[in-house]
């Protein structure tokens, strides 16, 4: 009788053959809207409603330029945001008005890598990260925490979104988006930050600039990228996304109430934003307001150099 054949380990060098992993798929977020939204800036700003906090958006590229100037017709290379201490108005407030000057008309580029974000210093004032200077041209990779003091006069507070295991957020194809506009960061990308939320320190800390580059989840947790603490706010509540040129907001949480514009959004749909829109996250309030590089610094007033 012959013995029965047995397994044997596999030879060194040689791998076991395994058995395929079963696919895993995910459910695309369904659309919630009723027709297709028109092409908006690249730049927004959600103004919270009966309070003084400001958020603006950017759904940004590879590059993000930040400085003093302001962006001006013909600019090859104009600055997505405007960074000045505010208010900056050389009568009315001539302290913050010299102070700007410390910022360089081009400071700061904001470089998006595979494995994460880079911080180049393009200015001649200096620029400290994380407490140290920064070797000017040359790009610096940044932690998931960081901080940044422009000229000696400005402190930005960064924090990264990293993608977080779960993949990134499937939109139904079908949706009736536009394809205008500046597109998402492409798949060779697939690794890099997610978003990165600048807040200022101090000098009218109430402005926080966010870098949207696929998505921003919105949620009471520290971890997330935009913190809404207010009731009814879940951990992980909303999220915003880019996506085929528009700027979308979803609806994660089921035990969370987002609403646009009176609508209550049923998790798992999304939508798309467009100025002038109202919008809820528990019992905070928004609203979606155009917005120009200029606009973040709140006057004309260009400081001489």
């Amino acid at each position: 009788m012959p013995y029965p054949r047995c397994r044997t380990a596999p030879e060194r060098g040689q791998d076991e053959v395994s058995e395929p992993a079963p696919e895993t798929t995910t459910t695309p977020l369904r659309w919630a809207g009723e027709a297709a939204p028109p092409p908006t800036s690249p730049l927004v700003c959600l103004r919270e409603a009966g309070g003084q906090r400001r958020l603006f958006v950017l759904r940004a590229g590879r590059e993000v330029r930040c400085g003093r100037r302001k962006p001006v017709r013909g600019d090859t290379r104009p600055n997505h945001l405007v960074l000045r201490l505010l208010p900056c108005d050389a009568q009315r407030h001539p302290e913050n008005w010299r102070a700007t000057l410390a910022i360089s008309s081009q400071h700061l580029q904001f470089v998006l890598a595979h494995d994460g974000l880079r911080l180049i210093d393009l200015g001649r004032n200096g620029t400290l990260l994380d407490g140290r200077p920064m070797q000017p041209r040359f790009p610096a990779r940044l932690r998931a925490q960081f901080q940044i003091m422009l000229g000696g006069v400005l402190r930005l507070r960064g924090r990264i979104e990293a993608p977080d295991g779960s993949g990134p957020i499937a939109i139904d194809p079908d949706a009736p988006l536009p394809l205008t506009g500046p597109l998402a960061p492409d798949a060779a990308l697939a690794g890099a930050p997610e978003a990165c939320l600048l807040e200022r320190v101090a000098n009218t800390a109430r402005d926080s600039y966010l870098l949207l580059y696929r998505r921003a989840t919105i949620g009471k947790s520290g971890e997330r990228s935009w913190r809404v603490s207010a009731p009814g706010v879940a951990a992980r509540h909303a999220a915003l996304l880019q996506h085929r040129g528009a700027l979308l907001l979803a609806a994660l949480a089921p035990e969370g109430r987002t609403v646009v514009n009176g609508r209550a959004l049923a998790p798992g749909t999304f939508t798309a934003l467009v100025p002038g829109m109202e919008l809820e996250f528990g019992e905070s309030r928004w609203v979606l307001e155009a917005a120009r590089p200029a606009d973040l610094a709140h006057l004309p007033d260009e400081p001489r150099t």
